[in-house]
């Protein structure tokens, strides 16, 4: 009985410390020269398959808007005052890259994972957008949105996942 209750002190002594999580921003520029109000929702559901695939590895994750800008632009991104405030550690940069064809649709995605306190990418990567099953918007977002999930997938073992 006495070390049932010891044990029981240990377990609920150890529950109160606070566990540290890794906290993810994502950071998505798209390319300026098509940049519009219908690749800001495709971007957004770039983000938002990002956010999900973060979310189920156990990660705390957040986002800043989309904006439009340059590869330049997207070589050249470093944290914020927020972001450091916020004690986000790795910020999760992308380059959103659309075409437009019939359709705008997302073509290729750059990213880069950037220690936020060293300011070190410690990966970085490209890859084709999944293809839509159609020319719809319900089509072209849920490939946007595939696209996100897989994009942060081929970044998780850089972060020890």
């Amino acid at each position: 009985m006495k070390h049932t209750f010891s044990f029981v002190l240990l377990l609920s002594g150890l529950l109160c410390l606070p566990l540290p999580a890794q906290t993810v921003e994502i950071v998505l520029i798209e390319n300026d020269a098509l940049s519009s109000p219908r690749t800001l929702v495709l971007s957004e559901w770039v983000i938002n398959g990002g956010l999900d695939t973060l979310f189920n590895a156990g990660l705390i994750a957040t986002n800043q808007r989309p904006v439009a800008g340059t590869r330049d632009d997207f070589l050249s991104v470093k944290p914020s005052f927020e972001t450091l405030e916020a004690s986000i550690d790795y910020l999760f940069i992308v380059f959103a890259q659309y075409q437009n064809d019939q359709v705008t649709k997302l073509a290729r995605l750059d990213w880069r994972i950037m220690q936020v306190r060293s300011r070190e990418v410690i990966k970085e990567g490209s890859l084709a957008a999944a293809a839509a099953a159609g020319v719809s918007a319900e089509a072209v977002e849920k490939a946007c949105t595939q696209s996100g999930i897989v994009l942060i997938q081929a970044g998780l073992p850089a972060l020890g996942l």
